[in-house]
């Protein structure tokens, strides 16, 4: 944080350096490419894992925008550790996208969890919960069978391929 201009605590610095502004002006001409790659392979994902159990989709609703930044899983903390651990061990690079920068567990452990409405914090929680699946237009219809395939098998009663 800045007290007249100075540093006086951790903080951030969110502006963009010059490596990246131009690392994105040479991608910006495949931008296009990128958005639908990326809405088939919401498509793809959403095909492949539909009707698991005990998996929600983070951030999805009928007013929410559609995210083209990351796939979002939503599942109970036992769950998602072992999802994780079995896509590893499948080659797949499952992130967490949402860990907590404060509070219990952090190198901050003792700062408090600043809330817009000053509410209790919800992001640790959450944030055990949330497993991201790699989502860029390298991921494959053959890599989404297998992240399908280890999903099921972790999550799902039976295998897809069992069905039917």
């Amino acid at each position: 944080g800045l007290e007249a201009g100075l540093p006086v605590r951790p903080g951030l610095n969110g502006k963009m350096s010059e490596f990246h502004a131009a690392v994105g002006l040479t991608l910006l001409p495949d931008l296009a490419g990128e958005i639908a790659a990326r809405r088939a392979l919401r498509q793809a994902y959403d095909a492949a894992l539909g009707g698991l159990p005990d998996l929600r989709l983070h951030g999805t609703r009928a007013a929410a925008s559609e995210s083209l930044i990351y796939y979002a899983l939503r599942l109970a903390p036992a769950l998602r550790e072992r999802l994780h651990l079995a896509l590893a061990e499948g080659g797949i690079l499952a992130r967490d996208h949402f860990p907590s920068l404060c509070g219990p567990g952090t190198l901050w452990a003792g700062a408090g969890i600043v809330t817009a409405d000053g509410g209790p914090a919800r992001a640790p929680d959450l944030g055990r919960e949330v497993l991201c699946l790699p989502f860029h237009s390298r991921v494959t219809a053959v890599d989404v069978a297998r992240i399908g395939a280890i999903t099921w098998a972790v999550l799902g009663p039976r295998h897809p391929a069992a069905c039917g």
